[in-house]
């Protein structure tokens, strides 16, 4: 089924009627007859009517790889950069043998950087793709000169991660707002997240019976690594305690010598009152008490005379400054002179 609108309603008839109103969603990968006739005969895979599908269909996920460059590979990129486009759904690499197809796949696993992603058990056969050959014996698929570049969409922002052999290039750009590009800095693997699964991969997980589990774990969504720290943060919490209590215990191993040696002790403290020496004991302490109580005051105010004499010495008031006095005037050689008698007079108080 298909929709559309006409000019029936031109502007100004009904609202929800008027030209392009009504349409239809067709999925094709460039507007030609072919890529119509195609999409007619999927059907409702790849014809959707406006009014059965009220948003746009063209969404895919926020993280996207758009590009692999490779430059001066052993047999890509000689002449020229060889570089592959991606589309933001789905991509199909189709060939023989030989003819390339796991070199792009593993070039971009070096890229991002996902080596450890590959099982133990394929390690080495991975290893021709990391190498730089040296003759024409040798199965590297690298020269001394090779630049793997991906650029990759992330919320809006694109990036460059950069690698070479000899790790000349900067990791990580990013395109400013002028479209040049600059470097920034972070880890790669944290914040590009990709899932590269060649069919050796795939075969190789397959034998694994929680290999699927894991790769389900490291999901984001499923925050797994939040989850093993809190583990952690909760098991040392349990040692911790279960090592207190070890320890409590072993303190309460002894508690039967213990009360042993208090109903001594206590027994003891008995005859000693009844012999009339408690008292003697009570006054004894009472007295202790009181000396430490004077002691205490003693140190209280010790050094209060030096703080006194330190204040004397603050609070003197500086001598009267005469150069403003006319000495041939007797009110003015009668004000200084009361201004040194009542120095003097501080000074002797002092």
């Amino acid at each position: 089924e298909v929709l559309g609108s006409d000019a029936h309603h031109p502007p100004g008839g009904p609202a929800n009627k008027y030209p392009g109103s009504h349409f239809t969603w067709v999925k094709m990968g460039a507007p030609t007859l072919d890529g119509l006739r195609l999409a007619l005969l999927d059907g409702s895979l790849s014809i959707k009517r406006s009014d059965d599908q009220h948003e746009s269909p063209n969404v895919h996920a926020v993280n996207v790889i758009e590009t692999i460059e490779v430059r001066d590979a052993r047999y890509l990129g000689r002449s020229e950069a060889f570089a592959l486009d991606f589309n933001p759904w789905l991509n199909a690499i189709i060939g023989g043998r030989g003819t390339g197809k796991s070199t792009v796949v593993e070039f971009l696993r070096i890229a991002m950087r996902r080596e450890k992603d590959v099982p133990e058990a394929l390690e080495a056969d991975l290893e021709k793709y990391n190498d730089v050959y040296l003759n024409r014996d040798d199965e590297g698929l690298l020269t001394a000169e090779t630049r793997l570049v991906v650029t990759y969409r992330k919320a809006g922002a694109r990036f460059r991660i950069q690698w070479s052999p000899g790790g000349e290039l900067d990791p990580i750009q990013e395109e400013d707002i002028d479209g040049m590009w600059v470097r920034v800095e972070g880890d790669i693997v944290q914040r590009f997240p990709v899932r590269i699964y060649s069919q050796k991969h795939i075969f190789q997980l397959a034998k694994e019976p929680l290999a699927l589990l894991k790769i389900v774990d490291e999901a984001p969504d499923v925050k797994r690594q939040s989850w093993d720290e809190r583990w952690k943060e909760e098991e040392a919490r349990f040692l911790s305690l279960r090592a207190k209590a070890r320890e409590i215990e072993t303190g309460l191993a002894g508690e039967p010598a213990l009360r042993g040696e208090l109903d001594d002790v206590t027994r003891k403290l008995g005859v000693y009152e009844s012999t009339g020496h408690a008292d003697v004991l009570k006054s004894y302490q009472m007295r202790r008490r009181q000396q430490r109580a004077v002691e205490t005051w003693e140190e209280s105010w010790t050094g209060t005379g030096e703080e006194l004499r330190r204040v004397a010495d603050e609070i003197i008031p500086a001598p009267l400054d005469t150069s403003s006095l006319d000495m041939e005037a007797e009110a003015d050689r009668a004000l200084r002179g009361r201004a040194e008698f009542t120095g003097r007079e501080v000074e002797a108080l002092g």
